[in-house]
């Protein structure tokens, strides 16, 4: 099959495609030429004279002769100014009918006005009514009849445009009339082997002016247009038949050929896509040199005859200029089927670097915009473009209009319910990240403009939350795993330092001073002790290992019994306890075990921080879905820092540190509540100490 794209292969095709073409359109204009009924019916003994070709000829010819005398007429014509100033002649209107020897018009098988346009390019039409003008002292009608007088007398001249005529066409004779007199003619009246063919009357306005009798010889002589005509003719009628068929054949080949060469163009010898030299010329310049064959050709055509007798007399000139112009259409259209097989067809175009250019400038003003003059030229652009559209309504009233107005209102409906679309997909998603969730709040399918970049940015956002947070949770595990083995390698020496230093209180030493050294280190080691299980609970508490059992727990009942085991340390601090203890039913879900670590933490620190003398405060109070606890007391220190900050990790109330204590009791309180899905917060207002702790209902 490469041999299809062979190169001598195409340049074969492409040769015998010019000649199919040469033999199709020469075989259509030749047909054409020969164009009579009766000449194709008898082609034996085809009449010349009743073609269609001979009467072009005669027409003229006669055309020309009128033109001979109108030139001559115009030195004895006078001219009149019209109605805007303008001078005219007389002459200037000139309508031609043609009648065939019968005395009947052709204009079926003839467009007189046509030819008549086609010869007389100096013939413009004023007025058809200039007949019907004066210039004040003279009509038309006379000054017209005075010009034909005067140019029937001129013998001189008559004689010269006779002779001329004669030497043009030696077989054309003609009669020229005027007002049924004759005032020109080569026609000897005993002449029998002329034919006449038709007549031609030259009116101005509606009157006629000048007739001309048209003939032919019956034998035609050599030595004019009209002889060699006639051999072409000849020739082509008696070889009707093989040139109808040969045109047929041709045209069917002609027809193979093109489908060949656009299938294999813009292919190589070896069946590859490929293009040559042409189709990298810009496809403006191929368009342009096309339109310019193709001017120049109908320019060449125009120029070598007139418009009806040019197509059916120079036939053979005619085929070669059109055969090259087809040829050269062809290629043409090779190149654009090429560059559409390459898909390249506007990448080397004119017009489409200009648009690229165009685009890039644009693009380039755009990009350095603010964003809000980007919204703001958007916005008015199509305020702009809707009020152009209702002015436009409004004084064009047309329906197509409004249809275009009402197209564009839906458009912008549209655009708008899709940007309030992305507005809440973008809100629920930073609700999402808002609530926590930074895994299901991504958005996958992409936003125009800002709300693409909005979505970036929710994106970034919820990303770094979410490796914040991985990492904080990643810090606090290793946090909680250290303190709870450095705890732990800490609690099995101190137990051991604990319990030789109880076996050496129970010795019996005299000396008192070592006994007082052994009961501080005694003292010391349990405080260590209990520093070390405070961390330990505080880390679990933190990281959320402990178990949580929660119950329906009688608040009133727990919080009663704390004050119970507390009741002697707070009578030695002189801290009265004010809390009602009748049973209220307050219920809330918790751990008995862990509330009531919360209430010891509180009521150690109350121990340890409240001024003696003083009250305590308990209240207890229910709200519909949770149960609040109370708890007050004065500080016996200046609580200069904030309820927050007090509940951090080592944070005390008591800055000078006098007393003991680590400062974990309140942040192992606040970790336990929230263990039970409660709350606890801490209100400082001076020295009032208030622990607010708040348990679910249910």
């Amino acid at each position: 099959m490469k041999i299809l794209y062979n190169r001598f292969v195409k340049a074969i095709a492409m040769l015998l495609l010019l000649v199919t073409a040469v033999i199709t359109i020469g075989g259509i204009g030749g047909m054409y030429y020969t164009y009579s009924n009766d000449s194709v019916k008898n082609k034996e003994n085809p009449d010349f004279n009743k073609t269609r070709l001979a009467k072009s000829l005669v027409e003229n010819s006669s055309f020309r002769l009128y033109r001979y005398i109108r030139d001559e007429m115009d030195q004895y014509m006078v001219g009149y100014y019209d109605d805007d100033g303008v001078y005219r002649y007389y002459n200037e209107t000139v309508d031609a009918t043609y009648y065939d020897d019968a005395g009947n018009t052709d204009d079926d098988n003839y467009n007189s006005e046509n030819e008549t346009t086609a010869y007389d390019n100096e013939n413009t039409d004023v007025s058809s009514n200039a007949h019907n003008m004066t210039d004040g002292s003279h009509s038309i009608d006379e000054e017209y009849d005075n010009a034909i007088e005067k140019v029937s007398k001129e013998t001189s001249y008559l004689q010269v445009v006779n002779d001329l005529m004669s030497d043009e066409y030696v077989n054309y004779k003609y009669k020229m009339y005027y007002n049924d007199k004759i005032i020109i003619s080569n026609v000897n009246d005993d002449d029998d082997d002329i034919v006449k063919i038709s007549t031609t009357t030259l009116t101005v306005g509606d009157r006629k002016y000048i007739t001309i009798e048209n003939y032919l010889n019956k034998n035609l002589e050599k030595g004019d247009v009209i002889y060699k005509k006639y051999q072409v003719f000849d020739i082509i009628t008696k070889n009707y038949n093989v040139i109808k068929y040969a045109t047929i054949i041709s045209g069917i080949l002609a027809v193979i050929l093109c489908m060949y060469i656009m299938v294999v163009a813009g292919y190589n010898g070896q069946g590859e896509l490929e293009l040559n030299w042409i189709d990298t010329i810009p496809l403006e310049i191929i368009i342009f040199i096309a339109f310019l064959v193709q001017y120049m050709t109908a320019f060449i055509i125009s120029e070598s005859g007139t418009y009806e007798l040019g197509r059916m007399m120079d036939g053979i000139f005619f085929i070669a200029i059109g055969s090259v112009w087809y040829i050269f259409t062809i290629n043409i259209f090779i190149s654009i089927l090429s560059r559409l097989k390459n898909r390249v067809l506007f990448k080397n175009s004119i017009t489409s670097k200009i648009i690229k250019f165009i685009i890039k400038c644009v693009k380039n003003v755009v990009v350095n915009l603010d964003k809000k003059w980007k919204a703001i030229i958007t916005i008015g652009g199509c305020f702009f473009w809707e009020c152009v559209l209702f002015i436009i309504n409004i004084s064009a009233q047309s329906m197509i209009i409004w249809f275009i107005w009402f197209i564009f209102k839906i458009v912008e409906f549209f655009l708008l319910m899709y940007a309030f679309s992305l507005l809440l997909e973008l809100r629920d998603r930073i609700k999402s990240v808002h609530d926590g969730n930074t895994e299901n709040s991504a958005l996958n399918k992409p936003m125009p403009g800002l709300f693409g970049e909005s979505n970036e940015y929710i994106t970034d956002i919820s990303a770094g939350l979410e490796k914040a947070v991985a990492e904080k949770v990643k810090s606090e595990q290793l946090k909680a795993e250290l303190i709870t083995n450095v705890s732990h390698d800490i609690k099995t020496p101190l137990t051991s330092i604990i319990n030789y230093i109880d076996l050496m209180n129970k010795e019996d030493i005299q000396n008192e001073k070592v006994r007082e050294y052994i009961g501080v280190a005694y003292k010391q080691s349990l405080r260590l002790k209990k520093l070390t299980e405070d961390i330990v609970e505080a880390s679990k508490a933190s990281t959320g290992n402990i178990e949580v059992k929660s119950d329906k727990i009688n608040i009133c009942e727990i919080i009663s019994q704390s004050v119970g085991e507390y009741t002697d340390k707070f009578e030695q601090l002189n801290i009265t306890v004010v809390f009602d203890e009748s049973d209220k039913g307050y219920e809330a879900m918790a751990d008995g075990r862990l509330l009531w670590r919360v209430i010891e933490n509180l009521f150690t620190n109350i121990c340890k921080y409240a001024l003696e003398g003083t009250r305590l405060y308990i209240d207890v109070s229910q709200e519909e879905k949770y149960v609040k606890i109370y708890i007050k007391n004065i500080s016996k220190y200046k609580l200069n820092i904030p309820g927050d900050e007090l509940m951090e990790r080592f944070v005390r109330g008591d800055l000078s540190r006098s007393t003991s204590g680590n400062g974990l009791g309140l942040s192992i309180a606040k970790s336990l509540v929230e263990l039970q899905k409660g709350y606890f917060d801490i209100d400082i207002n001076g020295d009032l100490f208030t622990a607010i702790i708040t348990l679910p209902r249910e």
